[in-house]
């Protein structure tokens, strides 16, 4: 359909200008995804670790299984409750990641049902009966 309106020995040039505009496209589109995701992922990582505080019960828990886990394969009470904190922070960052490709994904779904209507205006083209080969 891109090439219906071009002359035959024009076409050369518009291959190349089609190319181009899907590489400059994709590009654009893969550093705007990337974008979503590293901000979406601080924004999470954020919201996540609003909850690790010593008042939460839950954090107090999670740490202390873990700290007693890392005790019981031979750390010392300080060094495991720093792997123990350290553990729980690599849990906040992966789970803030799932959430942003998450989002992402859904924001890339939406783009592309929208997108679907717009081919119901598409023009139907027909080829001439002088530009049907016949073997």
């Amino acid at each position: 359909m891109a090439f219906y309106f071009i002359a035959k020995q024009n076409t050369s040039y518009a291959t190349g200008l089609i190319n181009l505009a899907r590489n400059i496209g994709g590009s654009t589109g893969i550093a705007i995804s990337t974008t979503l995701v590293s901000r979406r992922q601080q924004f999470h990582q954020q919201r996540l670790i609003e909850h690790l505080s010593p008042l939460d019960g839950a954090y107090r828990s999670t740490l202390e299984s873990a700290k007693q886990m890392f005790m019981s394969k031979g750390a010392d009470a300080v060094h495991a409750t720093a792997q123990a904190q350290q553990m729980i922070y690599n849990m906040v960052q992966r789970q803030a990641t799932l959430l942003s490709y998450l989002e992402d994904f859904r924001l890339l779904a939406f783009t592309f049902l929208a997108v679907i209507p717009l081919m119901l205006f598409m023009k139907r083209i027909r080829p001439k009966k002088s530009e049907m080969v016949v073997d």
